[in-house]
């Protein structure tokens, strides 16, 4: 079978992303397409703004045959972290090509980059000073390009094909000129009370749409009764950065207040938010663990299609989670933690049960 994979947060599910999936299909020519879905929270430290079964639901809508969730120590990760989980997952579900989008969609001008940022002795695994010293030795790198190198960089030791497509947009951009709108835009604009439904499918009013301003006042009791040694457990809090944040929480008036008080040439604004968001899912140093195993993989949907593959998979000795209860221990109680956290609008009871449902099958 000619399997082709993709990385995504659908954060929100939008038109580029239908096109992203249609090139997949007309460059690959493949028999399956599997969406890599990030869950309830996302890269850049946030909630994603609807839940992922509501996006599992819309990719599957859409022509994607098989989503499933990447692990969230993977998914919350700088894009070296990000990279090197995601395409270990797509190397256990025995993918044949992936296709990422590209703001430069040059291939071999990546390549070359790649080369020389290993010829520099750049390192892929340090957050704080991977991208700077990459864009020191080579210059201004936009941030789909910079997570294709490090796709790339990763990719070397799998039999995977990469493919790269043109983005349709700039991925800070936050503007909305036609239907096709980056998926920061279409936040920014909902979340400002305008009309986004020419740009997604999914009718965002319909649903719970979390955002990281719903967690200012938690995290200013957090942070202001936490001692900095008891921060200083959690992964991603190093250099000093809990003592850093204590400081800046006693004048903040607003999430965007603190956020913007916090972030310096030192700690970016992502990384701050990445840095909160592993302190309120409790996330320990030691729980960092980036090597997964295929049962630490959960179905989150499938066709007909899809789910012929889990049966050839299964087949083949690589079993996937497709029930909460055959995840590991600690990866159910880690996804119950992120569930409560995501879903604070409900008791905990039925944030729990959101985390039970199976996957979303449209066979």
């Amino acid at each position: 079978m000619n399997i082709a994979g993709i990385i995504v947060e659908y954060n929100p599910f939008h038109n580029g992303h239908i096109y992203h999936i249609q090139e997949t299909q007309n460059k690959t020519n493949c028999d399956l397409l599997i969406a890599l879905m990030s869950g309830n929270f996302v890269q850049r430290g946030e909630p994603a703004i609807v839940n992922k079964f509501v996006r599992t639901n819309f990719a599957l809508s859409h022509g994607v045959d098989l989503v499933i969730e990447l692990p969230l120590l993977a998914a919350i990760q700088s894009a070296s972290y990000f990279a090197k989980g995601a395409i270990a997952c797509l190397d256990l579900l025995q993918v044949n090509s992936i296709v990422f989008g590209s703001e430069s969609n040059d291939l071999s001008m990546l390549q070359n980059i790649l080369q020389k940022s290993e010829k520099n002795k750049i390192s892929f695994r340090k957050d704080n000073s991977y991208v700077r010293n990459m864009e020191n030795a080579i210059g201004i790198l936009q941030a789909n390009d910079i997570l294709a190198i490090n796709y790339l960089h990763y990719l070397k030791n799998t039999n995977i094909t990469p493919i790269c497509i043109q983005r349709t947009n700039h991925y800070h951009e936050d503007k909305i000129t036609n239907n096709i709108a980056s998926a920061s835009a279409i936040r920014k604009q909902f979340f400002n009370g305008k009309d986004i439904s020419h740009t997604t499918p999914i009718p965002l009013e319909k649903y719970y749409t979390p955002c990281l301003d719903d967690y200012f006042k938690y995290l200013q009791y957090f942070l202001s009764f936490s001692s900095s040694s008891s921060l200083a457990k959690f992964h991603m809090v190093d250099e000093g950065i809990e003592s850093h944040l204590k400081k800046q929480i006693k004048h903040a008036k607003s999430m965007n207040d603190f956020l913007t008080s916090c972030s310096s040439k030192k700690y970016t604004l992502s990384r701050i938010k990445r840095t909160l968001l592993h302190m309120l899912l409790q996330i320990e140093k030691h729980d960092n663990d980036m090597h997964f195993s295929s049962n630490d993989l959960r179905v989150l949907g499938f066709n007909s299609k899809g789910k012929k593959y889990l049966k050839h998979l299964k087949n083949n000795n690589i079993i996937l989670s497709t029930k909460f209860n055959q995840l590991p221990f600690h990866t159910q109680e880690l996804a119950l933690k992120s569930s409560i956290l995501y879903h604070q609008h409900m008791d905990i009871e039925e944030a729990i049960q959101q985390e039970l449902q199976p996957p979303i099958m449209k066979l």
